[in-house]
């Protein structure tokens, strides 16, 4: 990959050539940071798309090569359209401190927006492998069907979720991770929203047991 004050240089080249134009410095890193934004954002919208189309073909053509039908629930959960996003997110991370390398303060902002949505992004691919798998055993393992697997998978989203929220309270906020208070108010926060799915699991697997 180019070197990424090299792509800082070439990011330039229009602000360069307005200030010899006569043009005031920031006005010239205002238009030119636009017009890179216009060109980048762009391209990632068309490399989204194509992405998405890409890999959404190639897991159908390999599911219907396989005879397991696993593959299969993947696709229908939205997994290949969930993974494609990495991609233009990704040269977004990366091409954030060469497009705004001019105003520090955006820069920041986006970068945390950024890291946000790679967050929400793997919980959602997460989401997306359990319900393939709860799926994929409720029609495909008979010793599963009298399981309670949706309840199962209700839990370890609240999990994914728990993670997921304490990651975006230290990207969002700077806030340490293993901070005892944030820990305990969030979980307080988490029991209360799925408090029904908890004692549903609960009363599921006494039924289960049963």
């Amino acid at each position: 990959m180019m070197d990424t004050e090299k792509l800082i240089e070439y990011s330039k080249l229009l602000k360069n050539y307005l200030i010899d134009q006569g043009m005031s410095q920031g006005w010239a890193s205002i238009l030119n940071t636009t017009l890179v934004v216009l060109v980048v954002g762009t391209g990632v919208v068309l490399l989204d798309i194509i992405a998405r189309k890409v890999i959404v073909q190639l897991f159908k053509a390999f599911s219907d090569r396989t005879k397991t039908s696993f593959d299969d629930f993947l696709v229908i959960s939205n997994f290949p359209k969930f993974l494609a996003h990495f991609i233009p997110l990704g040269i977004v991370w990366y091409l954030i401190p060469v497009i705004f390398s001019a105003f520090p303060s955006v820069m920041e902002v986006l970068n945390q927006i950024v890291d946000a949505l790679l967050v929400i992004l793997t919980v959602m691919l997460f989401r997306s492998i359990l319900r393939s798998t709860n799926n994929f055993l409720r029609e495909n393992k008979e010793k599963y069907s009298d399981k309670p697997l949706e309840s199962y998978v209700q839990v370890l989203m609240i999990f994914a979720w728990g993670v997921g929220v304490f990651f975006l309270v230290n990207i969002l906020t700077g806030y340490s991770l293993l901070s005892v208070a944030t820990f305990g108010a969030a979980s307080a926060v988490i029991l209360l929203i799925f408090k029904d799915t908890i004692l549903g699991f609960v009363a599921s697997i006494q039924v289960s047991v049963n």
